[in-house]
């Protein structure tokens, strides 16, 4: 009889012969599916599933809503937040990949995974296609999702069309989404647990259709409200479907959503905070506005408010302005900027309308710089920005004469002086200054010394008061703040806003020296070695700093008045002409000429006026413009268009028959009849002499030359039209090309006699007679589309034979537009330099911002695995271009 020892054996024995009985993936037998199920679920799944959440989470914290636009139903991040989640999500695909290959049972002969056969394993895949939705693989995750969809009979199927609906809105493929909808909305048997984010991402679905698809969108998210039982949840539903009522102008609706966002009190603050604020806005009754500036002014006390200040001071201002109480609102707007920490889209809007009122009231210095303000802080696809710009670009040209005016107002009354009077007037500017940094510095060090900052230096921010004489305050050259400005404007466009703070910031080799730094250089003390000594004229201390601009002399007289009358000038017509301001256009003609007598614009300003006062239908004064013009002007052409409208249609017609021709002459160029575009432009130059499209006829026949008789001929066209005509539009393009021409003409010159020795170590072989790709090599993936069109359309017309392909293959922060395939180097290479032609190509592209390249199919296995460009970059330059290094 057994004794106990031998049970324990037989009973350990069985258990491992149950073990590797049931271990096996190739019986689909209970014992076996019951073993994978459990090991799969505890000792794979698990890990998986939890990795994914984190990774989830992560997204989610991370997550910045913009509460300027309409909210997105569901937060997936972008391309590169996506990439913090890379870890979490690629340990997500690596545990559910691993536990499908070890625990899907699989036919024994195929080898293939038997669907249906486990408890876990379509979790997994969904885990899979997940995990690539978040890392935004879409197509990765269309593929396990779709696996599912079609091989499982479980409820993850029906999740994965869930994911296959989302995975095709997030690629805007709406049709192949809707498909997947369809079958959800006829699935009686769908599960209720899924029905609200069936329902929210059937909203998603015609949000992304734009603003005719709203009505259903409302529709579908107050479905999901129904459906969705976490309040964090439905209370982003809400605030959307107050966005969309707001869209479609019922405020009633939209306020009830916002309320309700509040009273679910989700565990986001903004969502709460931007909720009050958008119903503040909603309010129509007298009292409920009051009441609503009373709690956003109470808002304004709270701590826990302190980073949304600029929020709250703007939606009061919103507030004012819908009461059109314009002075209050303009006054919150600039609280708004003030208290901006750090969310810029927020600030542009508060500068935006601060500009625009400042526009309205005609105030438009202030507006140029706040609109200046505005485009610093937004991209080109910000809504409005191209009026905004062209606006900008008014005042600009505005301001400047403004500030040439008073400025050389300002240098004239000193200069104008007796010299003892000068003396002190300059001497007491330098006291003011004195006394100011002395000040300064002292407030400095008392807040440094109670924590609250660092001692100011010299100068610091000066701005004493303006001289009691004629010129207004701030009108006085040396205390125009807005001339600082302007400098400061000038800067930022030369050297942009991101220069570190340090000497000699301007040489980007600090070991080279530049002639801008001849007078720095100059100041020193070579020889002893002492401390820098400024030269009196570059010292705010000394009177020669207030002397050498001043027009002393009868010549630098007339050149200051000669400025003031082109600047009076340039003002009256920007007014007219770009800001529609006719007043202020007859006040700077007027006092014009009030000033310069005779001057050589004005029968030009008196005609303007005369139609300007036309338009006012003030009779009196377009009388008197008129007789001044037909009295001391009888035979200009002002005075014979008065006289005789149809003068005015004759010279109308003759416009009109030049740009006739210039059409003509395009027309025969686009369609390559280029001996007929060089007979029209030839005699166009000599027909029309100085005419406004001369410049034009010139380059169009110097294109057409080039093209007619090759690359030699074009240079020395384009250099005629580069001497002839240096202050045209066109001479910007003509140069440039001419550049291109003279460049492509050095370029490839063999270099079989460079060693190795010439270049830098690199991961880059030569093999000249590889097959290679041209390669455009761009910074920014705006341009990727339009590139690509260009080079497949010029494949076309020159190269229709060699049947090209084009590719793009982005790498990190670049794109690569590659052109292939080419037999070997020299088969590229000329491609290179056919390209180089066609400035067109890469036309209002910065040339910082692409590169053009040949290289080996080998080699761009290399830079694609290494991604260092400036390396190959060198490479070709020595080894195709012959560039020493």
């Amino acid at each position: 009889m057994p004794n106990k020892r031998q049970y324990i054996l037989v009973l350990i024995a069985g258990f491992f012969i149950f073990l590797f009985t049931a271990c096996t993936q190739y019986k689909n037998k209970l014992i076996n599916r019951a073993y994978h199920d459990v090991t799969l679920r505890y000792n794979v799944y698990f890990y998986a599933r939890e990795s994914l959440k984190d990774g989830v989470q992560k997204l989610e914290d991370a997550y910045k809503d913009d509460y300027t636009e309409l909210l997105p139903v569901f937060k997936y991040g972008t391309k590169e937040t996506a990439k913090a989640i890379f870890p979490e999500m690629d340990r997500a695909i690596k545990k559910a990949s691993e536990g499908i290959q070890r625990h899907a049972i699989k036919d024994k002969k195929s080898k293939v995974e038997i669907p249906n056969s486990g408890r876990w394993v379509d979790d997994c895949w969904n885990t899979i296609g997940k995990a690539h939705f978040y890392k935004r693989e879409f197509f990765s995750a269309i593929e396990a999702f779709e696996y599912v969809e079609s091989a499982y009979k479980s409820k993850q199927k029906e999740e994965a069309k869930l994911w296959l609906m989302k995975s095709y809105n997030e690629l805007n493929a709406l049709s192949q989404s809707d498909h997947y909808a369809s079958q959800i909305k006829n699935d009686k048997k769908f599960p209720d647990e899924y029905k609200g984010h069936y329902h929210a991402l059937y909203a998603e679905f015609y949000i992304k259709q734009g603003n005719g698809q709203y009505d259903e969108a409302i529709k579908q998210l107050n479905e999901a409200i129904k459906k969705t039982k976490k309040k964090a949840v439905k209370a982003r539903y809400h605030f959307i479907l107050g966005q969309l009522y707001e869209e479609k102008n019922k405020h009633e609706q939209a306020m009830f959503n916002y309320r309700m966002v509040v009273r679910l009190k989700p565990p986001t603050y903004e969502l709460i905070f931007y909720a009050k604020m958008r119903e503040s806005l909603m309010n129509k009754n007298p009292e409920a506005i009051q009441k609503a500036k009373d709690e956003l002014y109470k808002m304004t006390k709270d701590f826990k408010n302190s980073d949304l200040l600029d929020v709250i001071y703007y939606t009061l201002g919103q507030i004012d302005e819908n009461q059109n109480s314009v002075d209050n609102a303009y006054d919150n707007y600039q609280l708004s900027v003030k208290n901006s920490v750090s969310n810029n889209k927020q600030k542009a809007k508060s500068y935006l309308k601060l500009a625009d009122i400042s526009f309205e009231k005609e105030n438009y210095v202030p507006s140029s710089r706040f609109y200046d303000s505005t485009l610093a802080l937004i991209k080109d696809d910000y809504p409005g920005y191209k009026d905004i710009k062209a606006k900008k670009t008014s005042l600009d040209s505005l301001v400047k004469n403004i500030v040439i005016i008073k400025t050389q107002d300002s240098l004239q009354m000193v200069a104008n002086m007796d010299t003892v009077t000068r003396g002190r007037f300059i001497k007491k500017i330098i006291k003011d200054l004195i006394k100011h940094e002395e000040d300064s510095i002292a407030k400095k060090q008392a807040a440094a010394s109670s924590g609250g900052g660092t001692p100011l230096s010299p100068s610091q921010g000066f701005t004493p008061q303006a001289p009691q004489n004629n010129a207004g305050p701030g009108d006085w050259y040396f205390y125009n703040t807005m001339l600082k400005a302007q400098g400061l404007n000038d800067f930022v466009k030369r050297w942009g806003t991101n220069r570190k703070n340090e000497d000699n910031w301007r040489r980007s080799n600090k070991t080279s020296f530049t002639f801008d730094e001849v007078e720095t250089a100059n100041t020193k003390d070579s020889t002893k070695g002492k401390d820098t000594v400024v030269l009196k004229s570059n010292d705010k201390h000394q009177i020669d700093y207030y002397l050498k601009n001043l027009p002393l002399t009868k010549a630098d007289q007339d050149s200051s008045n000669k400025k003031i009358l082109e600047a009076y000038y340039a003002l009256g017509t920007i007014y007219r002409e770009m800001l529609n301001n006719s007043k202020k256009s007859a006040q700077s003609f007027e006092t014009m000429n009030e000033r310069f007598p005779g001057n050589k614009y004005e029968a030009a300003s008196y005609y303007q006026l005369y139609r300007i006062f036309i338009q006012q239908k003030n009779d009196p004064k377009a009388t008197a413009a008129k007789n001044f013009l037909l009295t001391n002007y009888p035979k200009s052409d002002y005075a014979r268009i008065i006289n005789d409208p149809d003068f005015a249609k004759s010279v109308n017609a003759k416009q009109s028959e030049v740009d006739a021709e210039y059409a003509v002459a395009y027309a025969d160029y686009e369609n390559k009849n280029y001996s007929e575009a060089i007979t029209i432009c030839t005699n166009a130059v000599v027909k029309y002499g100085k005419g406004a499209l001369t410049p034009k006829f010139a380059y169009l026949g110097a294109l057409s030359t080039g093209y007619l008789y090759g690359i030699d001929s074009l240079e020395k066209s384009l250099a005629s039209v580069v001497i002839k005509y240096p202050k045209s539009e066109v001479y910007d393009m003509a140069k440039a090309t001419l550049d291109l021409i003279k460049k492509q003409k050095q370029i490839y010159v063999p270099v079989d006699t460079m060693s190795e020795k010439d270049l830098p170590s690199t991961t880059f072989k030569v093999d000249d007679k590889a097959p290679h790709y041209f390669i455009v090599i761009l910074n920014n993936a705006k341009e990727v589309e339009a590139i690509k069109n260009k080079l497949s359309d010029l494949n076309k017309e020159y190269f229709s034979t060699n049947k090209y392909e084009i590719i793009t293959m982005p790498k990190d922060e670049k794109t690569m537009i590659t052109v292939r395939t080419f037999t070997n180097k020299d088969d590229a290479m000329g491609y290179y330099n056919f390209i180089l032609t066609k400035p067109d190509i890469f036309t209002n592209i910065d040339k910082r911002n692409y590169s053009l390249i040949a290289i080996t199919t080998d080699n761009v296995g290399a830079l694609l695995k290494t991604g260092n460009f400036d390396e190959y970059k060198v490479f070709f330059d020595a080894k195709y271009l012959g560039v020493k290094q």
